[in-house]
């Protein structure tokens, strides 16, 4: 009996072993099984766009470049729903056959239907700020058969639903049937109406505040149509953004810090005083020594009470920043002739009348230290090369022209300066 129990014991603790042993094995698997999971898995991070580095996001910047011109100043918006009037045709949407055209609009009033839905690819939705506003002309309708009805439409972007306008079963003057829920932070300035003694469609145009946050560059827009017997229209959709492209670099004007290419700062082209010491080295306002922004993003420098302020606004207007015709970086100020008025002492001529019996000629013209006059002739300065040029043993105010940099060259006591761009004082 006694071995009979030794027996047992061990065939026991060999199975406990074996027990043990595939718990392990198996826990090993699974854990391999996961691991290769998980390294399968791509891990996808959208980061959060700041272009300008101001600590404000794009979609809640009002400047995402900082040039102290607002982006929808700067960026006229263009609607990128396709066909959203529906001219001619229903084409550029996508539609269940409940949904139908007529007289540019589109309209559902078949019976008993469930979710049909009209929906469009939308792009550049990024290019908003803070909100996408969605804007449409939308009409309810009872119909012949439609007493004791209801309808619902659902409007949804990138498949989040954002708003919901229901059709109820009162039909009473005076009592709103026609009402919106909103969903997931979207805002609206529809107002309830009723559709009671109302042939056809009652319409109401309106807009929906969609949060831009989690809604990528491109997403579906789409209506989803539910109805016993009651009936829906659609008309005049419209999403405004950002698209302009004055000098087609492929970056939007909003976001280009030479919106126009001709080489002059969007900031310096604005229409305001702002000057080449208080931008960064891209063209954009720096902040950080100039005042900061104010809640929108937009720097301080161009708003009331700023530095460079001149109409005690927000922000600055375009100015020349989209002509490439005029660059604000160069001189096109007339001469200061205001103050004490000096003679010109001093002057070179080939026109053979100086002096006071020929015009009082330098002293007639005013304000110059010296004055060169000629019709056919054009004064040249010693002409030297660079090498030739640093050979000399210059004193202030020393003038050539440098043949190898073409430009005047005048040695201002300690370096030659090559005055080759013309510009304002009071830009720099």
């Amino acid at each position: 009996m006694k071995n009979k129990a030794y027996a047992y014991l061990l065939c026991k603790s060999s199975h406990a072993i074996k027990k043990n042993r595939l718990r392990k094995s198996t826990l090993f698997i699974l854990k391999l099984i996961i691991l290769m999971l998980i390294s399968s898995v791509s891990i996808i991070s959208v980061k959060a766009q700041d272009n300008d580095g101001d600590g404000i996001l794009n979609i809640a910047d009002f400047d995402d470049d900082n040039d102290g011109i607002p982006d929808n100043v700067e960026c006229a918006t263009t609607n990128t729903v396709t066909n959203g009037t529906f001219t001619g045709n229903i084409n550029g949407w996508t539609v269940s056959s409940s949904w139908q055209y007529s007289s540019n609009f589109a309209f559902t009033e078949t019976d008993n239907v469930s979710n049909v839905t009209i929906s469009q690819s939308l792009n550049n939705l990024t290019r908003t700020n803070t909100i996408i506003p969605l804007t449409l002309t939308l009409g309810a309708g009872d119909g012949s058969n439609s007493l004791g009805g209801t309808g619902s439409l659902r409007i949804l972007l990138n498949g989040i639903v954002y708003a919901t306008i229901n059709n109820s079963t009162v039909r009473t003057v005076g009592v709103n049937n026609v009402t919106i829920s909103l969903a997931n932070g979207a805002t609206s300035n529809f107002v309830p109406y009723s559709t009671a003694s109302m042939p056809g469609f009652t319409l109401q145009t309106f807009t929906l505040n969609i949060p831009n946050g989690a809604v990528p560059d491109t997403a579906v827009l789409q209506f989803s149509a539910t109805a016993d017997a009651d009936d829906w229209s659609l008309d005049d959709i419209s999403v405004p953004v950002f698209t302009c492209d004055t000098d087609g670099d492929t970056i939007p004007d909003y976001l280009d810090f030479d919106s126009d290419n001709d080489g002059c700062p969007d900031s310096i082209e604005g229409d305001e005083n702002v000057k080449y010491p208080q931008l960064n080295a891209n063209g954009s306002i720096n902040i950080t020594a100039n005042g900061g922004i104010n809640g929108n993003g937009i720097p301080n420098l161009v708003n009331s009470g700023g530095v460079a302020d001149i109409g005690a606004d927000t922000g600055q207007g375009i100015g020349s920043s989209k002509s490439s015709a005029v660059n604000a970086c160069l001189c096109y100020k007339p001469s200061v002739t205001s103050g004490t008025i000096l003679n010109t002492q001093y002057g070179i001529t080939s026109l053979g009348r100086a002096g006071i019996n020929s015009g009082n000629w330098p002293i007639v013209r005013k304000g110059g230290w010296v004055a060169l006059e000629a019709k056919a002739k054009g004064f040249v300065p010693n002409r030297l090369t660079t090498a030739q040029k640093n050979a000399l043993t210059p004193v202030e105010g020393m003038l050539v022209y440098d043949t190898n940099l073409d430009c005047l060259s005048i040695y201002d006591g300690t370096s030659w300066k090559c005055f080759n761009t013309q510009t304002c004082p009071d830009v720099l």
